[in-house]
């Protein structure tokens, strides 16, 4: 509850310093819970097309409300993927993309 009470709080720290900066800010993000969902909410309400969101989630394992959460919210600023694999999957890719940039 923590955490997605202050995502909305940093998504438009975010989103205010990509409008102040005029230069795009794309998150990247891995969930297996409720934060993912938070996020992906946070970022469409801030309605600013210099800030995106893609989020990966691993297929079969979060609830079917999260999944919904996640995938049924129509959207400019946001991507949603599935991966097979665990939540832990997902952070070598992440790791070897940040690095890469």
């Amino acid at each position: 509850c923590f955490k997605d009470f202050g995502m909305r709080p940093v998504i438009n720290l975010l989103s205010y310093f990509a409008e102040l900066r005029s230069r795009p800010i794309t998150l990247l993000v891995s969930t297996t819970g409720d934060t993912g969902p938070a996020a992906v909410h946070a970022v469409n309400d801030a309605s600013n097309p210099l800030l995106t969101i893609l989020v990966h989630y691993p297929h079969g394992q979060i609830s079917d409300f999260q999944r919904k959460q996640l995938t049924t919210l129509q959207s400019n600023y946001v991507k949603v993927a599935s991966f097979e694999g665990g939540g832990d999957d997902m952070d070598w890719p992440f790791k070897e993309t940040l690095l890469s940039s």
